[in-house]
C-alpha cells in the first residue's frame, strides 16, 4: 500500500500480482532449505525434525487458509486444463478419467518405490513378507514382481477413492456453489 498524503491507497492488480509472486518464490525458497536440510540430517543422521514438520505445516496452513478465505478456482486436470463441472454424463466421465490417470501415476510411483526398495535388500519390507506368505513358493524375482502389483493396484485403488470423494463431493461442488452464488449475484445488480 502506498501513503499520499497521509491517506493509505489500496495496491492495484499489478502490484498486487508482482507482491503475490515475490511471496511464493520467497516461500518456495525457504521450502528448498528446509528439504536440502531435511534430506541431509536424514542421511547423516537418519532423523528429520522440526524441518520436516515445517515443511508439512507449512503446506497445511496455506491449505487451511485459502479454504477459510474462499479462494475457490474451477478445478484442474493433470495438464492444468480446467476440469468440466457440469453433472451430465459426459462431464462426469471426463473427470472419473482426470481421477483414473492420477490415481495410475500414483500407483506406479509406489510400485516403482517398493520394488527399488526390495531390490535394494530394505529388511522392514512386511508388504514382501506378505507375499511369500501367501505365495510360498514364487521366487525372489516373481515374488518382487508380485508384491509391486499388489502394490499398484492397492494404491490405485485408495487414491482413486479419495479423489473421486475429494473431487464430487468437495471440490466440484463447493466451485459450482460459488459460480450460482456469483450469478445470484450478478442478477441482483
Amino acid at each position: 500500500m502506498k501513503k499520499e498524503n497521509n491517506q493509505i491507497k489500496p495496491m492495484d492488480e499489478r502490484q498486487s500480482a508482482i507482491t503475490n509472486k515475490a511471496i511464493v518464490f520467497a516461500y518456495l525458497f525457504l521450502v528448498l532449505c528446509l528439504f536440502i536440510v531435511t534430506i541431509y540430517k536424514i542421511v547423516t543422521t537418519s532423523e528429520a525434525g522440526w524441518e520436516l514438520f515445517a515443511i508439512i505445516g507449512s503446506a497445511a496452513v496455506i491449505l487451511i487458509a485459502r479454504s477459510i478465505m474462499g479462494d475457490v478456482e474451477q478445478p484442474l486436470d493433470y495438464k492444468n486444463r480446467p476440469l468440466p463441472t457440469g453433472s451430465s454424463k459426459p462431464e462426469r466421465i471426463a473427470r472419473i478419467k482426470h481421477y483414473a490417470v492420477g490415481s495410475f501415476f500414483f500407483g506406479l510411483t509406489f510400485a516403482v518405490m517398493d520394488v527399488l526398495l526390495m531390490l535394494f535388500g530394505v529388511n522392514e519390507m512386511t508388504d514382501m513378507d506378505l507375499t511369500e506368505v501367501i505365495f510360498p513358493s514364487l521366487g525372489k524375482g516373481t515374488t518382487i514382481a508380485v508384491t509391486a502389483v499388489i502394490t499398484f493396484v492397492t494404491m490405485f485403488i485408495v487414491s482413486f477413492i479419495f479423489d473421486y470423494l475429494i473431487g464430487e463431493f468437495y471440490k466440484i461442488k463447493r466451485y459450482n456453489k460459488m459460480i450460482a452464488e456469483l450469478d445470484e449475484e450478478d442478477d441482483e445488480k
